[in-house]
């Protein structure tokens, strides 16, 4: 019958492909115009079922299109997370990294625990898990990354302390935290460290204190259990599965026919579970927990995923999701390892580096841009409390001090100022800043997604710079020293200054936008501003020029003389060597460098 229906639309009757292409256009016929209801038989070479077709091939592990003609896809699993074959999944997973991960730390020395954990017992879940104060007891442990989801059911206080000491009942656990008792049981892990239960909801100092240890929580943990598409605790880490994923079933063949298997493809239009979209992906402290921990375990709506140092693996056996499908998991690893040597980060970005840039430097500068591509990708994540802007980040920070010997302030690295300080805002600046203690040249005093220049491209060159960091003011406020918000923060800078007045541009089309320009005294083209918040008409600007394309918009201090605050980024004018047409870089020329104080 099917035949007959392909003859009558299109001829003789596909049995044969050679090329990848017509695998996909096979899909794309079937699934347009027919209702598959017998298989269709499918002969190929063996590279033609490699890179492309794996993105909606699919086959069981152990059938001969798997091992013979290479397609690595399997079905999406039909079970929870909670069944042994899942726990199996788990455990291969485990197991191998482990075993073979050289990049993966070692496990066989067991670290001292968190201040507080909980003891889930044996296995069997015949012992009731309480909260244990661990005085400096060494063992493994596991951590959990979920989403508060606003309202946490049961959290540990001074008021309760005691008595989650003796016990806390099963049944008084959300289901996430639940799950994740019943997962570390499963796994043979006596230890698991939850965030509310493990830290004092209603201690200023208790949280100020843990929260400064945090990065070393989860760094030094045995696994991370995520529950990846859980909105809040009662979500729970198993997901039923969608039984209705429409394939349409192709008979493999190999040449000679010497294996004949099944290859199942999936319908054009089924999305895989968007991992940039997840409600844990979304979540700022996420972003630490996935980058510090050795080894992470998803439990996703769709299946289940793991990663380390060395691997991402899923149980739909991708190595990657497709274009419709999110982030690239392979390369967001790669781009952002932050215990990886800068030359596997990016190893193509030697062959451009600047002809005034030592080996040392751009190293330097190639683990800078690094920094700001992960500080671009972090503020695009959410926080239920905006005053964690730097407390989320500030285990990153410390290992990332550690790796390379800088000096973290507020955000930027006192050794790279002049290229940290070049952030702009995105979005509406309509919104005010979420601090009065940090600096104005601080990106952690704004909600929302900040992005910088240096992030972009080929390490820039020593020589683009064009003013010099000089000093540094500040006082810590909190346990986190200067990984958290400080006071009085200062930078003593020496750099050439243009006084400027705002003005702003039409753009042209269908939705025409206003866009502020600034130009100097004369009417010169400065370069277009993108104002940190709202700046009235009037007020007397400057810009402070720190490289050949761009500066800081700043205004005066009222009664404080070489005193500025940083107001805005100016993407400056460029010029055209080759015509001889001067950029905007070239009105600081004829100006004598000065000391400012930026606060």
């Amino acid at each position: 019958m099917l035949t007959r229906m392909m003859e009558l639309m299109m001829g003789p009757p596909i049995r044969a492909c050679t090329q990848t292409t017509n695998l996909l256009f096979l899909e794309y016929l079937i699934f347009s115009h027919i209702q598959v209801r017998e298989p269709l038989y499918f002969c190929c070479r063996d590279d033609d079922l490699q890179g492309e077709t794996d993105q909606s091939a699919r086959d069981a592990q152990d059938d001969p299109a798997a091992w013979h003609g290479g397609v690595t896809g399997r079905p999406l699993p039909i079970t929870d997370g909670s069944t042994p074959t899942d726990f199996k999944f788990a455990t291969d997973c485990l197991s191998k990294c482990l075993s073979d991960h050289g990049n993966c730390s070692r496990t066989d020395v067991a670290h001292y625990l968190p201040t507080r954990v909980l003891d889930v017992g044996p296995p069997d879940g015949s012992q009731v898990p309480y909260l244990l104060l661990t005085e400096g007891l060494r063992g493994r442990y596991n951590t959990l990354s979920h989403c508060w989801g606003g309202h946490v059911p049961i959290t540990t206080r001074s008021d309760n302390i005691r008595e989650h000491m003796k016990a806390i009942s099963m049944n008084d656990l959300p289901r996430t935290f639940r799950d994740a008792v019943y997962i570390t049981r499963m796994l043979g892990i006596r230890y698991l460290w939850i965030d509310s239960l493990c830290i004092l909801q209603d201690s200023k100092d208790d949280w100020e204190k843990e929260s400064s240890n945090m990065g070393d929580v989860y760094k030094y943990s045995y696994l991370t259990i995520a529950a990846r598409s859980a909105k809040n605790a009662n979500d729970g880490c198993f997901f039923a599965r969608n039984q209705n994923i429409v394939t349409c079933q192709l008979e493999y063949r190999s040449p000679g026919l010497s294996a004949v298997g099944k290859i199942y493809i999936r319908h054009p239009e089924f999305e895989n579970e968007r991992l940039d979209e997840t409600p844990l992906d979304t979540r700022g402290w996420v972003l630490q927990e996935k980058l510090l921990s050795p080894r992470v375990l998803y439990y996703g709506a769709e299946q289940m995923y793991w990663e380390c140092r060395q691997a991402s693996v899923r149980q739909d056996g991708k190595f990657y999701n497709d274009s419709r499908g999110g982030v690239n998991e392979t390369r967001w690893k790669e781009k952002l390892d932050i215990f990886a040597t800068y030359r596997s980060i990016w190893p193509w970005k030697y062959r451009y580096k600047a002809s005034d840039l030592t080996d040392v430097s751009f190293e330097r500068a190639t683990r800078m841009q690094q920094w700001y591509c992960l500080v671009e990708e972090y503020t695009m994540r959410r926080l239920t409390f905006d005053n964690d802007r730097l407390p989320a980040i500030a285990g990153i920070a410390k290992e990332w001090a550690k790796s390379t010997g800088l000096f973290y302030i507020a955000g930027l690295w006192r050794e790279d100022l002049p290229a940290g300080l070049l952030w702009y805002r995105h979005g509406s600046i309509g919104e005010p800043s979420i601090s009065d203690i940090l600096p104005s040249w601080s990106w952690a005093r704004y909600i929302g997604r900040i992005s910088f220049q240096a992030s972009m491209g080929q390490a820039f060159a020593v020589s683009d710079y064009s003013c010099e960091f000089l000093n540094l003011f500040f006082r810590p406020s909190s346990a986190l020293g200067n990984y958290g918000e400080v006071l009085g923060a200062a930078l003593e800078l020496r750099g050439r200054i243009l006084p400027v007045l705002q003005t702003t541009r039409t753009s042209l089309g269908r939705d025409s936008v206003v866009i502020p320009y600034l130009i100097g005294h004369g009417g010169e083209e400065v370069g277009k501003a993108i104002f940190d918040q709202f700046v009235p008409q009037f007020t007397e600007l400057f810009v402070l020029l720190l490289h050949k394309s761009a500066g800081l918009v700043l205004t005066t201090m009222e009664h404080k003389k070489s005193t500025f605050l940083r107001v805005g980024y100016v993407d400056m004018k460029m010029g055209d060597s080759l015509f001889g047409i001067p950029g905007a870089s070239s009105l600081f020329h004829h100006l004598e460098a000065q000391t400012v104080y930026l606060v």
